[in-house]
């Protein structure tokens, strides 16, 4: 079961001056992670924000100490039961995948920048959605990661598509296939994150550049942002494919039984074929 009382998108969404526009992550008490229920709210909330005249650009943050901590790994996230049963059933797991992709890639579809500002914890899925952002601002103590593989799963929501485009193969493939933690200042010297703070000063440092940006001429900056987001928008479809069909296989593998029956028994997950 999600939140029984979820918060109006009156009260998520919040519009400061200048045109800049901030939407909350509201679920702290799980580390803003996302069960079914909140992919869900968070493609509603991007498509009544596109809606909002006036708006130059949007910051998203999270509220509590934590940006998201990726999806919700609790038995009431229904996406969660679904992936389970996409075991056995590539279609079922496809349409999972995309669903969820899409509750995302509205953000790269919006007509002005898009500002992150990451607190805590930033991992798998939120490292995704922070990716699908146009600029990241963190404080020192915030933790990113792409853990999936540990899950049996695999970083499909757009992540490893992006990030490898963002901080290039080498780097994507050392996060991507140890599961490991960055801490920020690693994060900013390879180009993840564009700006690091004082703990606790993400969100005002975000504010302060979604200013910075408002401030440029509407037309100029849509078009900027039009060809930085588009000058390989093909070969980004095809890879946002490949990735899809890759979630797929690892679904189909299982993995992810193993890995959920090791994280109650609270023992390392036996891998098939991995000996010892």
């Amino acid at each position: 079961m999600s939140d029984v009382q979820p918060t109006p998108f009156s009260e998520r969404f919040e519009r400061r001056g200048g045109g800049v526009g901030l939407l909350w992550l509201d679920r702290p008490a799980r580390a803003n992670a996302l069960d079914e229920a909140h992919f869900h709210r968070l493609r509603a909330d991007l498509s009544a924000v596109s809606f909002e005249e006036g708006l130059r650009v949007l910051v998203i943050a999270g509220r509590g100490r934590h940006f998201c901590g990726g999806i919700d790994l609790g038995p009431d996230n229904g996406a969660l039961v679904r992936a389970f049963a996409a075991t056995e059933d590539a279609e079922l797991g496809r349409a999972l995948i995309r669903e969820l992709k899409a509750c995302f890639s509205p953000l790269r579809g919006l007509p002005w920048p898009t500002i992150a500002a990451i607190e805590g914890a930033c991992l798998g899925a939120g490292l995704e959605l922070a990716l699908h952002c146009d600029l990241r601002v963190a404080g020192r103590a915030a933790r990113l990661s792409m853990p999936e593989t540990r899950l049996g799963l695999v970083p499909d929501l757009g992540g490893s598509s992006l990030l490898r485009r963002l901080v290039g193969p080498g780097r994507a493939a050392m996060l991507c296939l140890s599961g490991r933690e960055m801490d920020a200042a690693e994060g900013l010297s390879i180009g993840l994150l564009n700006e690091v703070v004082e703990d606790g000063g993400a969100l005002a440092a975000a504010l302060r550049l979604a200013e910075d940006v408002a401030r440029g001429a509407p037309t100029a900056t849509r078009e900027v942002l039009r060809l930085l987001r588009h000058a390989d928008a093909e070969p980004l479809a095809d890879a946002l494919a490949l990735e899809t069909e890759a979630g797929v296989a690892a679904l189909l593998s299982a993995e992810l039984v193993e890995a959920a029956v090791a994280r109650l028994e609270r023992r390392p997950p036996a891998w098939a074929g991995q000996g010892g």
